[in-house]
């Protein structure tokens, strides 16, 4: 297999491209192959409901509280976490 140069009316040659043949999976690198695409799908499920679910936030202007910064106090050795106080 390689590729075929053609002239063309400019008189520069380029090349085409070769017809590549399908590959033909079978046994377990189907699967596999398959459970790569069910993994990154479902992947990219959680990324749009993260998505959505965010932006449902900002609409509403409320914050999660996984994403809340805690307010530090001021100690004798420095600062600490209001939870922790």
């Amino acid at each position: 297999m390689g590729s075929s140069t053609v002239a063309e009316p400019s008189g520069m040659a380029t090349n085409t491209a070769v017809t590549l043949k399908p590959v033909i999976m079978q046994g377990t690198a189907f699967s596999r192959m398959e459970w790569k695409s069910i993994n990154c799908m479902k992947k990219l499920v959680q990324i749009q409901t993260d998505i959505i679910f965010l932006s449902k936030c900002k609409q509403m202007d409320i914050v999660p509280k996984g994403l809340k910064i805690l307010p530090f106090c001021p100690t004798d050795t420095g600062y600490i976490s209001l939870t922790y106080a």
